[in-house]
């Protein structure tokens, strides 16, 4: 399964819906990011084998849309 890492253009109530149904999500807000820039949230995400999951009209052109693994699936 995809973990995701949702950036704050979403609802922090958005990771709690997701993870009641299943998902590992988290919401930048819950883990410290709050406020950080697009390169520290993706350094982030990367490390911890997450995408995240942006809500903007556009990604930036230095968001991947989907991230490499940087560790195996179980």
């Amino acid at each position: 399964m995809i973990a995701l890492l949702l950036d704050e253009g979403l609802p922090r109530g958005a990771a709690t819906d997701l993870r009641a149904v299943g998902w590992d999500a988290v919401h930048v807000a819950d883990v410290g990011l709050g406020g950080a820039t697009d390169t520290a949230i993706m350094a982030a995400a990367e490390l911890e084998g997450r995408v995240v999951g942006p809500n903007h009209r556009h990604v930036p052109r230095s968001m991947p849309i989907c991230g490499r693994r940087t560790r195996p699936s179980p």
